[in-house]
């Protein structure tokens, strides 16, 4: 998946996030069902290849992790809301990546 496909999918997935009318803590549980759903899929997928299903799994548990991470570090972004906020998934992902890379030093998934 290239960056183009992630920014169609993310501002769609933005956009129905948007129209619905829970409350934000209530979509982020939805959106966390969705993830823990697709992963199991991907997981299992992976079990045509030896190997596969503990490799997958270690992959999400690290993709998890760093997802933790970035929760627990978060600090006010008024660059990145306001992006969000005109609607540039374009220029909020860059700025994330951006901002990934100068934090941790390396590229973000």
């Amino acid at each position: 998946m290239d960056q183009e496909d992630d920014s169609e999918l993310l501002e769609s997935v933005l956009e129905v996030c948007a129209s619905s009318s829970l409350p934000t803590g209530d979509v982020l549980a939805v959106l966390q069902f969705a993830w823990i759903a697709l992963a199991g899929v991907a997981r299992n997928e992976a079990l045509a290849f030896p190997d596969g299903f503990p490799a997958e799994r270690e992959r999400q548990a690290r993709q998890l992790e760093a997802m933790a991470s970035t929760v627990r570090e978060d600090v006010p972004d008024l660059e990145s809301e306001r992006l969000l906020q005109e609607g540039d998934v374009d220029g909020w992902l860059k700025h994330i990546r951006n901002a990934s890379e100068t934090d941790a030093g390396h590229k973000a998934p």
